[in-house]
């Protein structure tokens, strides 16, 4: 399957005494190859960009960032189509991030652990809930999602997520929120 959207994200970077805000706007592309009823593999390709505000100076941030990665179902006895069964399953992505913040760069490669697990509500219609967490801070850094997906045809699908994270590494505290939008065909 691929699946194409936009999301929005604002949230807050605390240090010390010293706090920024952010707001970012991006679209993401995904693929997802079934290898077998119960494996998987996925790449994605997400760019952001907006604002963060530091005492009430704005200045503009970007990020580009590629992922791949599997994962294994321990169940998976879904059929959206007909509204029945679920899918629960784990996986692993490893990611390349490049990161602007007011004109500095940087980059970053990070492993992230995801637990996901869908479940079909009506015919054509499923929730799904996922918890994920970089590796090198298990624990510490965390975001949760919740999402509704909607099967116009049956191959063709509108999903709509909400997402929080939390996360407190090395002193700072980061927290932030939004929402997703995309649409996805199963070919």
């Amino acid at each position: 399957s691929g699946s194409y959207g936009i999301n929005t994200t604002s949230g807050t970077i605390t240090s010390g005494s010293n706090s920024a805000d952010v707001s970012l706007t991006g679209v993401e592309t995904r693929l997802k190859f079934d290898v077998s009823k119960n494996t998987f593999l996925a790449l994605s390709y997400v760019t952001v960009d907006g604002n963060i505000t530091i005492g009430g100076t704005a200045g503009a941030v970007a990020s580009s960032s590629f992922s791949f990665g599997g994962g294994y179902y321990f169940s998976n006895d879904l059929d959206t189509l007909k509204g029945t069964g679920s899918a629960t399953g784990l996986g692993i992505a490893f990611s390349s991030a490049s990161v602007s913040v007011v004109g500095v760069e940087s980059k970053e490669n990070n492993q992230t652990i995801i637990a996901n697990s869908t479940f079909a509500l009506s015919p054509g219609v499923s929730t799904t809930f996922s918890m994920s967490s970089p590796y090198d801070d298990l624990g510490s850094s965390l975001t949760g999602g919740i999402g509704v997906n909607y099967f116009v045809t049956d191959n063709d699908a509108v999903s709509l997520g909400y997402s929080s994270s939390s996360s407190n590494v090395d002193g700072v505290k980061t927290s932030a929120s939004g929402f997703n939008l995309s649409y996805t065909n199963r070919f």
